[in-house]
């Protein structure tokens, strides 16, 4: 994969040489016009080598476990509800979110792990003018559920692409996934509606987690640029929710109280920074 070379070390005073890979993520390329196909698809392929070749890597990596996705899914009620929304959750929707916590936590840890980066985006993807794209920002690699880092990429938080084609992307993908590995593999699901299914179960998890992170990085951070992407990742949150019967209930309070506070929310945010 192509990440960036060590040239040179220098421990002692916490220096490194390293490769320059630019000044072009995948997000600017896109914003430019670009043609996502191509992106994409190296950007697909890349990640379907990582997860064959990385089969052994990834045991040197500590778990995605229980308590890793936990104390992720935390971030949300504290920092977008209560910090964001001004909304104190009651003991009812508090159990609410907890049997919806508790479902995710149970569906993606049975599913196949892998090597995950766990920021595969259009922020962490550089274009490059040979072997692209490259790759950064994987300090937090963990070993997790096989659909993380797909779902990152292809419900991305920066940018937001049709079922359809987010569909013909993961039957690609899966396609790449077999060509390495065989046909019996269990990483990619027994079909493409399987593989959505996993993947807008991880997804929701993430997007779940990037609520609190957007929200707390405004909030306690003062970085202000990540208050636009909240409307969009909240959209995959209660789109992936509805999806599935036991998570109705939980979908119908997110639109009914998250999608109905957020745009007053966000405006409060902002006026309030700029007191």
């Amino acid at each position: 994969m192509h990440v960036p070379k060590v040239f040179a070390t220098d421990t002692a005073r916490g220096l490194l040489l390293l490769e320059d890979l630019g000044d072009q993520p995948l997000l600017a390329a896109l914003d430019a016009g670009a043609d996502p196909a191509p992106l994409y698809d190296d950007a697909l392929k890349a990640l379907a080598s990582i997860q064959v070749r990385g089969l052994r890597a990834m045991h040197e990596l500590p778990e995605y476990d229980e308590a890793v996705l936990r104390r992720e899914l935390a971030l949300m009620p504290e920092w977008f509800c209560t910090h964001h929304l001004q909304w104190p959750l009651t003991d009812a929707q508090q159990r609410l979110i907890a049997d919806a916590e508790d479902f995710l936590v149970q569906q993606i840890l049975a599913m196949p792990q892998v090597f995950v980066h766990r920021d595969y985006h259009s922020r962490n993807l550089m274009i490059t003018p040979t072997r692209s794209p490259g790759i950064i920002d994987f300090q937090d690699a963990l070993r997790g559920p096989a659909p993380y880092d797909v779902v990152s990429l292809l419900k991305d938080c920066y940018v937001q692409w049709p079922r359809r084609r987010i569909e013909d992307w993961v039957g690609e993908f899966r396609k790449q996934v077999r060509k390495r590995m065989g046909a019996g593999t269990d990483l990619c699901a027994a079909n493409d509606i399987e593989y959505m299914r996993w993947l807008d179960l991880v997804g929701l998890q993430r997007h779940l987690k990037v609520l609190g992170i957007f929200a707390r990085l405004f909030w306690r951070d003062g970085k202000r640029g990540y208050l636009k992407d909240l409307p969009r990742t909240l959209d995959y949150v209660i789109d992936a929710s509805y999806r599935f019967t036991e998570l109705r209930p939980f979908a119908q309070f997110a639109e009914q109280v998250f999608a109905a506070r957020l745009p007053a929310a966000n405006d409060f945010a902002l006026q309030a920074r700029i007191e």
